[in-house]
Formats: C-alpha cells, structure tokens, sequence
C-alpha cells in the first residue's frame, strides 16, 4: 500500500493513540507500568508487531547475549 494511503487512512488512529500517551504521561502512573499496561493490551489485541517488538527485546536481556 502506498504511504499516502496508509497516512491517511491511519492518521486519525495514531493521532487518537498519541493523545492517549500524551494524558497518561500527565497521569501519576509510573512509566514502568505504562509499559507493561501498553504490553498487555498489545497481548490482548494480539498485536503481531507489538509482540515479536518485546519477544525481541526479551532475546536482548538474556545472558551471554
């Protein structure tokens, strides 16, 4: 899909998710469990890209890595 179409089809979405991060980082939440609670609901929605993202990350702080 070109990028363009791909602009204009997920601006609003990300536009929406970006105010929700801008109110939660205004909130007295800790950003440790911002993350873990953006990582649940990434699980919850199955989020391919949000899931191999920390699959990764995991592989990264295994020992002898």
């Amino acid at each position: 899909m070109e990028q363009p179409k791909v602009n204009q089809l997920l601006g609003p979405a990300l536009k929406s998710l970006y105010d929700i991060e801008v109110h939660l980082r205004k909130s007295t939440l800790e950003a440790e469990l911002r993350e873990l609670v953006k990582l649940r609901v990434s699980q919850i929605n199955r989020c391919a890209y949000c899931n191999q993202t920390d699959s990764q990350m995991k592989n990264l702080n295994e020992p002898g890595d």
